[in-house]
């Protein structure tokens, strides 16, 4: 991403006797990815040392600017800070808080992909003993962000019912412009922040929203959100009435009432907050305007557990403290059903494919599939289907369904010799993988399914099988439905079929009758190998279009974004999927003509080693060596792909088994001297002309994200 002077970040924080903190904050802004930055320090009157110690970080970096006011209070300050900014887009954080690290650059990526005015990061409250440590161990685990697109029509639904996160504007990134002449309202102790999201989403604002909880929300006895002021303060309650009155008059029924029930908890726990300090003033005054509530029309319409605890803390407190846990237990209980309903009716895209697998070409596959849906505000998820047939083989004592109990022991036997082999690299490499498939692939909150019967509760309506060999019997064991979309559920209604593939262009005759029974199932079918369509064309009726795998779907930067590149550099990279003698002894020729040295990757220790290689790797390991490499040599279609992706000079081999979508991809960019020829004379170094071939494979590209689109599309309408 280019960093021009245009897409500068005005980092706005408002400061008011902050000297504990405000160190550590301006700290995690100079420590973020993205540089191009200004840091406005706003003190509001500060009574402490936070102003002389703004003063002396203004020193060491010449991005902080420090503006002095007389106390205001947080609405002027983030008022002020607006004006001064010159970035194109403005990020609120308020001083006593923290971010990590990649926050920015990833939602200013999220914003200019997404094309959105605003993008959100989730909150991770954290008590200050506990910052460091937590902020640590994210830095470790963290690295890319998923998120989703909220579009303008669902913008305002998303912001009164279904958004989970605290309806304020810090850990936010927002366009400079589409604030406009908008403000703070000064005056208010607090709300004034879930005040101006509101203003902004009443604009039909396309969100960006970051699920990684990397805004660090410290919680300490002074903060204002535990201070007495904000107890006393009135702030929330006329943010809930504000925006409850507008949304009433809007005719927003349904807003209106989330907002007057916002409103009666607010001051039923002010008064809790007032009886327990003994505040009897206090006490009587928030009375009398919890009796004026009640009168309100929406007061109705709240329900009756609502209405129960409302009366019952004004007139018997005794009963409401009784009673108070039991609603609550019944409130969550019913937001659980709510929530679930929700998913039910969610016109969402779920992806069945090979995730589960420690494969490289797997993996990366699901992610570039995923992550161009989400990135065109289509809400995808990769269904968490991750049956014993496809993990078994990873265990430590391997298990596939092999014909009879002796196969089973035979796989067993060799691939337990061969982890004990690796020792703890077994390990390792389980971790990558994991670590890359929990990050980027499975959202946590879905449950893994073992079985097809499990399929029939998810939420989404539209399903994509594929890539990869979902219809290859050799890969899953005999022709599963499940990979046909062949299972039952009530909210199922398309399935589309992305760069099947069978693995070869076709089957054995035996699987005739039952892939002809299961492919109606699918109600349209692309696929990844031109050498297969003839055949599947012999038992589906319609146009089958051959698509680019889902990797194409990505440009580089895409993919340098997520890749944990080697210290190693000045190498031959050797990637095979199935042993070739002749690659090895090629590779070894290459290495002395060349002089340089030889990486293999592989996963699992094989015996006599030729060379140096590593069986650790993950998926975003396996990026970062393909990128550093000089040269890639491989049998493997994936290595083939990321060598094009990445423009590097390689020579693929022919696969013995399945080699129809190597040639496929290699003839789309017209690349057919780079595949090896026995006998003759194969130049690794001759140059390649990119730009031809590139052009080649966006044409592909770009039918490829029309079938996609298209088919989804038509699918929601």
């Amino acid at each position: 991403m280019g960093e021009s002077a245009e897409e500068i970040i005005s980092v706005i924080v408002p400061v008011y006797n902050a000297e504990q903190y405000i160190a550590d904050c301006v700290e995690s802004v100079l420590s973020q990815t993205y540089k191009n930055f200004e840091l406005l320090i706003i003190d509001d009157g500060s009574q402490d040392n936070s102003r002389g110690i703004c003063r002396s970080l203004c020193s060491i970096d010449k991005r902080i600017k420090l503006f002095c006011q007389t106390h205001r209070g947080v609405s002027a300050a983030r008022n002020l800070g607006i004006e001064e900014a010159e970035g194109k887009y403005i990020f609120f954080l308020d001083s006593d808080d923290s971010i990590h690290p990649y926050l920015i650059e990833n939602l200013v990526q999220m914003v200019e992909e997404g094309h959105c005015q605003m993008a959100l990061c989730n909150f991770k409250k954290v008590k200050t003993y506990r910052m460091k440590s937590i902020k640590k161990k994210d830095l470790k685990l963290e690295k890319k962000a998923d998120w989703r697109i909220i579009t303008e029509k669902e913008s305002e639904e998303w912001f009164h019912i279904d958004s989970t996160r605290e309806c304020s504007c810090v850990g936010g990134l927002f366009d400079k412009d589409f604030i406009g002449a908008l403000r703070f309202q000064e005056g208010m102790i607090n709300g004034e922040d879930t005040l101006f999201m509101y203003r902004l989403v009443c604009k039909q604002v396309r969100i960006a929203y970051c699920t990684k909880y990397w805004y660090y929300y410290r919680m300490h006895t002074g903060s204002a959100i535990h201070s007495g002021k904000v107890i006393k303060g009135k702030g929330y309650l006329d943010c809930s009435r504000t925006i409850r009155d507008e949304e009433y008059k809007k005719n927003n029924i349904r807003f209106a009432v989330m907002w007057e029930r916002v409103l009666i908890h607010q001051i039923i726990k002010k008064f809790s907050e007032f009886k327990k300090s003994g505040d009897k003033e206090s006490c009587q005054s928030t009375k009398s305007q919890a009796f004026i509530e009640g009168r309100h029309p929406l007061f109705q319409c709240v329900g009756r557990d609502m209405k129960v605890l409302y009366f019952s803390c004004f007139f018997c407190y005794p009963l409401y403290s009784l009673c108070r846990k039991i609603l609550y237990i019944m409130w969550k209980i019913k937001l659980k059903d709510v929530r679930g309903i929700r998913m039910k009716n969610k016109a969402g895209t779920g992806i069945l494919t090979f995730h589960c697998a420690d494969n490289y070409g797997a993996m990366l596959q699901a992610y570039g599939l995923k992550k161009y849906l989400c990135s065109n505000g289509i809400e995808t998820e990769i269904v968490r289907y991750e049956p014993l047939y496809m993990t078994g083989r990873h265990w430590w004592i391997p298990y596939a369904p092999l014909k009879g109990i002796i196969g089973c022991l035979w796989l067993g036997w060799h691939g337990w010799k061969s982890h004990l082999r690796m020792g703890k690299d077994f390990f390792k490499l389980r971790a990558n993988m994991g670590n890359f498939r929990n990050t980027y692939l499975c959202e946590k909150d879905n449950k893994k399914m073992l079985f097809s019967y499990q399929l029939r509760k998810l939420p989404y309506q539209y399903y994509i099988v594929g890539s990869d060999q979902i219809w290859n019997p050799d890969i899953t064991f005999g022709l599963r439905k499940v990979y046909f979309g062949g299972f039952k559920n009530k909210r199922k209604k398309r399935v589309i079929a992305y760069a099947a593939s069978l693995g070869k262009g076709s089957l054995k005759k035996g699987y005739n009758r039952k892939f002809s029974k299961l492919l109606k199932h699918v109600d349209v079918i692309s696929l990844r190998e031109k050498e297969a369509v003839s055949y599947v064309e012999r038992f589906y009726q319609g146009k089958i279009p051959v698509v680019v795998d889902p990797v194409f779907l990505l440009g580089k930067e895409s993919w340098e974004s997520i890749e944990i590149k080697p210290e190693k550099k000045g190498y031959i990279l050797v990637y095979v999927t199935e042993k070739n003698p002749e690659i090895f002894s090629y590779v070894k020729t290459l290495s002395k003509e060349k002089k340089l040295s030889i990486v293999e990757l592989r996963i699992s220790k094989e015996k006599g080693d030729h060379f140096f290689a590593d069986d650790t790797a993950g998926p975003a390991e396996f990026l970062g060596y393909i990128h550093n490499a000089d040269y890639v040599v491989t049998n493997s279609f994936h290595g083939v792909a990321f060598s094009i992706i990445y423009q590097k000079q390689f020579l693929a081999f022919p696969h013995y088994s399945y080699n129809a979508r190597i040639e496929n991809v290699i003839h789309i960019c017209g690349l057919e001297s780079r595949v090896y020829k026995h006998g003759k004379e194969n130049k690794i170094d001759t140059s390649i002309d990119w730009i031809t071939a590139r052009k080649r494979m966006d044409e592909k590209i770009r039918l490829s994200k029309k079938f996609l689109m298209e088919n989804i599309s038509d699918g929601r309408n």
